[in-house]
Order: C-alpha cells, then sequence, then structure tokens
C-alpha cells in the first residue's frame, strides 16, 4: 500500500493486510499504469518457524508491529533470558558479554539467574493472565534446546525463525536456547566486510 500511494501519489484502490501470515491466498495483480502492474503474491510457508506453533491470538505481539528497538545487556555466564514462555536464553559459560535482542517491542524479556530459570519458566507457562504466552506450551518438555558454541572474534548472530535473533561479539561462549518443538534456531557469523 505504502508503495502504491508512492507510486500513483493518489488512490482509492488498496490492498486488504494482515497481521497474520497466510491471508494472501492467490497472487493480486494491482495496476499502477497502462505499461507496469505490481503483483502481491502469498509468503512461503516455514514450517521451522515459531509463528507456525502460536496460536492468532498471541501472533500480534510476536509479529512486530513498527520498528524494532533493540535492547542491550551486559550479561555474565549463569544468566538467563525469558521471552514469555515462547523462549529461553541461557548463557552457560563464557566471559561478560553484551547480548542485543533485536525482537518485537510488544515482548518483554526477563532475566533470571539460570538455576531459577526453570522455576520462573513454570510460572509463565501457568499465568492465564499472560497475553503473550502461548496455551499450547506448559512446560519446558515442549521445548527443543539447542547448544550453541559462539564463533570466536567474530560477530555472531542467533537467529530464532519467526521470532528475532541476537548480536554479539564471539568469545567461545557457550549459549543454550529453548524454543518450541520444530523452531529453527541457528547461530551465525554476522561480520560485515567492506
Amino acid at each position: 500500500n505504502a508503495l502504491l500511494m508512492n507510486y500513483t501519489n493518489s488512490t482509492d484502490r488498496m490492498i486488504t493486510t494482515s497481521p497474520y501470515p497466510g491471508t494472501t491466498l492467490e497472487v493480486i495483480q494491482i495496476p499502477l499504469d497502462e505499461k507496469s502492474n505490481m503483483y502481491d503474491t502469498p509468503g512461503i510457508y516455514n514450517s521451522h518457524s515459531i509463528i507456525t506453533k502460536c496460536e492468532p491470538k498471541i501472533l500480534k505481539y510476536v509479529l512486530p508491529r513498527n520498528g524494532i528497538k533493540p535492547e542491550s545487556y551486559a550479561t555474565k555466564e549463569g544468566q538467563s533470558f525469558l521471552l514469555s514462555n515462547l523462549l529461553r536464553i541461557d548463557f552457560v559459560k563464557g566471559e561478560k558479554t553484551v547480548f542485543t535482542f533485536y525482537k518485537s517491542n510488544d515482548l518483554t524479556l526477563q532475566r533470571a539467574k539460570i538455576n531459577k530459570a526453570d522455576e520462573l519458566f513454570e510460572s509463565l507457562c501457568k499465568n492465564p493472565d499472560s497475553e503473550t504466552g502461548s496455551e499450547r506450551i506448559s512446560s519446558l518438555e515442549q521445548m527443543d534446546k539447542t547448544v550453541l558454541k559462539a564463533i570466536k572474534d567474530r560477530k555472531n548472530r542467533i537467529r530464532i525463525y519467526g521470532l528475532g535473533f541476537i548480536e554479539f561479539d564471539g568469545k567461545d561462549q557457550e549459549i543454550q536456547v529453548f524454543a518450541p518443538k520444530g523452531v529453527s534456531v541457528e547461530i551465525e557469523d554476522c561480520q560485515v566486510i567492506l
């Protein structure tokens, strides 16, 4: 719609949009002028994305609605970060590190010591008043654990498909990520070479 408004400068033919994936079911042809068309196509379904594991009522919190504001935290080993009952990240071993989280602004990070993280996670699962928690996840047993080793002397990015990513400088840290079963979690070198 923004492209359409910029291109034609005015229109009364807007495309219906939704924050939920899978709502565009066929190709929509949008005439721009006598010689040009734009096409809106269905997205690609990624079965490894967290959005395929969440109920529709919490997708509005998981999917960013506006610009993402990175959140940075200096932390040391033995700390955990939780995003409701959707994700848990444990900093198991390594030097003091600054983690920068890129996620929907509607999801609140909570910190805990690793030895208290199980208890906090279970309480988040049982909280019926949580707008951002998934009713489909009732315990840590419903999560896959991915153990990651940082890429030394490089900028690292942990990508959680459909939820966001975390950046930090690699110093051989060991990190455990708990995500809903089937959600892809990867670590990658995101060093920019100019």
